[in-house]
């Protein structure tokens, strides 16, 4: 069996996210497979990192099922609303950039689909964070 390379689907992945005009719009700082941002200085923050990786078999080649994560934070001074539509706007940007190239740079066979869960209203001092989990589901052959 060949097993792929996680990174390369990720480099892909943040690929994608940081050449979307949409997404840059939004000023993010983009990062990869880094701990999860507790500054309040970056106010929006992208993550990439791994997720599940599964292999199964199909015919008699195998396929592979595999659910990187995008972490994504929006931190605003005004108010909780207001924080909740940066992130909203900031997820839906991500997720359209993504789609629009089902293949991942043809490192997946298809997307079948997202998951989204959210955090809302971390209050620190003066601030309002909240978070995104965006759970890319991919499927691929070897």
């Amino acid at each position: 069996m060949i097993a792929i390379n996680e990174s390369v689907i990720l480099d892909a992945i943040e690929n994608i996210i940081e050449s979307d005009l949409t997404v840059r719009s939004f000023n993010p700082e983009i990062v990869r497979t880094e701990v999860i941002n507790s500054d309040s200085s970056r106010s929006r923050w992208v993550c990439v990192v791994p997720g599940e990786l599964s292999y199964y078999p199909v015919g008699s080649n195998m396929g592979f099922r595999y659910d990187p994560i995008v972490f994504v934070q929006a931190i605003t001074h005004v108010t909780g609303r207001q924080t909740e539509m940066e992130l909203n706007n900031l997820v839906s940007a991500i997720i359209n950039a993504i789609d629009r190239d089902k293949g991942l740079n043809n490192t997946v066979a298809h997307i079948l689909g997202y998951n989204v869960a959210k955090s809302f209203n971390t209050k620190n001092e003066s601030q309002f964070k909240q978070e995104a989990i965006i759970t890319i589901n991919c499927e691929g052959r070897l």
